[in-house]
């Protein structure tokens, strides 16, 4: 996983995504359910000596997407999984909304080991913000670490949406989004517990994403693999 990610908060989607696939066939074939068991052990694990909280948030949601999001109400749970992702974007890249929760606080800070400002990511999404607002169109193009660094303070903007922002502007943006449509349009039109899980895992990386940027590559897979869950026909 460090090889494909080339630093270690990269690790977690690349793990996320061989479980969700490992997930995805053992619900189609209704066997290897152990090697899915020692998968998630063993990249619980490892997400943990490295010390990516925010991927080991998201390996425990995953997990409880596979033991419970078929036995209730699935569409429900996704749906408003996906809803609070957008609210937790919104609040915190938009309003820029101070955490005051005891709650929040303890779990942020306590659990994570980060600290109010999410380590300092709330500084940088401001400046995103405003680099972003003096390019909103088309954005600045794909830009090294240096260009970050320079313009933000840090190497990326550790968060998907203004990363997309800032490369393409609102032109990219809007594409990305006919995408994504399109491939889970495609998806929901063979609803089932292997495309419920395919969807709760895309639900579970867009939340880590809110903290992190990741390869491309692993997102337009999830979207292929919404895409053409239709075409196959996966059923279950």
């Amino acid at each position: 996983a460090y090889l494909f990610a080339n630093n270690y908060n990269g690790m977690g989607p690349i793990l996320l995504i061989a479980i969700l696939s490992n997930g995805m066939y053992s619900f189609i074939k209704k066997k290897y359910y152990f090697n899915l068991f020692l998968l998630i052990l063993t990249s619980f694990s490892t997400v943990l000596i490295v010390s990516s909280m925010t991927s080991a948030v998201g390996i425990v949601l995953l997990t409880f997407g596979i033991i419970f999001v078929n036995r209730l109400k699935s569409r429900f749970i996704i749906k408003s999984f996906l809803i609070s992702v957008l609210v937790v974007n919104f609040v915190l890249l938009y309003l820029q909304t101070t955490v005051e929760s005891k709650f929040i606080l303890w779990f942020i800070e306590d659990i994570l080991g980060k600290n109010s400002t999410f380590s300092s990511r709330t500084i940088v999404w401001y400046y995103a913000i405003e680099l972003f607002k003096e390019s909103p169109w088309v954005g600045y193009g794909m830009q090294g670490a240096e260009w970050y660094s320079f313009n933000i303070g840090f190497n990326t903007a550790h968060n998907f949406i203004l990363e997309l922002l800032l490369n393409g502007g609102l032109v990219l943006s809007i594409i990305f989004i006919f995408v994504s449509f399109v491939s889970i349009n495609n998806a929901n039109k063979n609803i089932n517990k292997v495309t419920n899980l395919l969807q709760f895992g895309c639900c579970t990386l867009m939340l880590m994403m809110v903290m992190e940027t990741y390869s491309q590559i692993a997102i337009f897979y999830l979207l292929f693999l919404n895409y053409y869950s239709f075409k196959l026909k996966l059923n279950a």
